[in-house]
């Protein structure tokens, strides 16, 4: 899952439960406020002021009309925090995916021409000195380099870790494959 739809699931699920508590904090209050207007309704039926009891209940009222508008305040600060963080993420995300896109353009150990993107699990395959090949200027190729492009922070992941390992151990390999036949050939061919 794509990191931004990460943080915008958080989010989402941050903004439900403070709505889940807003909607539980309004339905305490309209029951009292139920409760009330059926207190009143008595009391008027009867002729009567409003007792002891009544007084605690608008109390309880007042109390959670208050209680609900801090909760309603506690809310907009937390999606305000949190647009602020997902904002800041957004930011991050799309400056790293900027430089991976344009690193090599800006840098010079390697031709431009000899650049494959595959994007995962690694950003590209750089077969060096491959378009010096086809122009006919060199006759081999000097070599083929897994590059993945890291910014800030960022490191590699446990895959591409796994990867690196692979190619620092000499297990890597050349293959073909002909489907009409069902023939793999490898190089180097000692690979079991």
């Amino acid at each position: 899952m794509d990191p931004l739809n990460i943080v915008l699931t958080l989010v989402s699920l941050t903004l439900m439960i403070v709505s889940y508590k807003l909607i539980k904090q309004e339905r305490k209050f309209e029951k009292l406020a139920r409760e009330n207007i059926a207190l009143e309704e008595s009391n008027n039926r009867l002729g009567c002021e409003l007792s002891t009891a009544n007084d605690s209940k608008y109390n309880l009222l007042a109390v959670a009309a208050v209680q609900l508008e801090n909760l309603k305040n506690s809310h907009k600060e937390e999606l305000k925090a949190a647009r602020t963080d997902a904002v800041a993420r957004s930011r991050s995300i799309r400056s790293g995916l900027e430089k991976e896109n344009f690193a090599p353009l800006v840098q010079d150990r390697w031709d431009l021409k000899d650049f494959r993107h595959i994007g995962d699990p690694v950003d590209y395959i750089i077969y060096d000195g491959y378009a010096a090949f086809k122009d006919g200027t060199a006759t081999t190729v000097k070599g083929v380099v897994l590059l993945d492009i890291k910014s800030g922070k960022a490191s590699l992941t446990t895959g591409q870790r796994r990867i690196r390992d692979a190619v620092a151990a000499g297990n890597v390999s050349f293959a073909t494959y002909n489907p009409d036949t069902n023939v793999i050939k490898e190089w180097p061919s000692d690979k079991s």
